[in-house]
């Protein structure tokens, strides 16, 4: 067993680190941006949209840095939840025969999560920047739309798999 109890998950697949280093590089992307463009940023920003994506509140462009913050701890904790399989609760027993399979994919799913999760954060701030700078009228329209099915897709999926394995 190692320190992080994944130990039953086995190692990360090629795809899993390209997963990886995706989410990463997004957060990279994003810290950066905002530390190399922080004094040409707009100082108000779009804090709010509505359904259809049309902002709706502005705010200090320092939410930015606030959603980054937000964004790099989820980043962290689900990197951490990721690494403690055995710890995750599932909807079906946990036996020696599937623990290798049931850890296995709750890191995978963890990790994608976090790439979709990190990946929305960024495409929310690049639309806040471009809107505050007019180069946009706010969210796409179908963002909201899929944004709730992919999130309830992402939230089943889980669920369905493991019991019909």
């Amino acid at each position: 067993m190692d320190a992080t109890g994944s130990e039953s998950a086995g190692p990360m697949s090629r795809t899993e680190w390209l997963v990886e280093a995706a989410a990463l590089g997004i957060l990279l992307f994003w810290l950066c941006y905002l530390a190399v463009n922080w004094s040409s940023l707009p100082e108000e920003v779009p804090t709010r949209f509505d359904f259809s994506g049309n902002p709706k509140a502005f705010g200090s462009r320092s939410v930015l840095w606030v959603l980054a913050g937000v964004r790099s701890l989820v980043f962290v904790a689900l990197t951490a939840g990721s690494r403690l399989t055995r710890f995750h609760s599932f909807p079906v027993e946990v036996t020696p025969e599937n623990a290798s399979e049931l850890y296995a994919f709750s890191r995978r799913f963890i990790n994608l999560s976090k790439l979709v999760v990190i990946a929305t954060f960024g495409y929310v701030e690049w639309k806040m920047v471009q809107t505050a700078r007019g180069n946009a009228e706010g969210l796409a329209p179908w963002f909201i739309p899929i944004l709730i099915a992919g999130m309830l897709a992402l939230a089943l999926y889980p669920v369905f798999r493991l019991r019909r394995n």
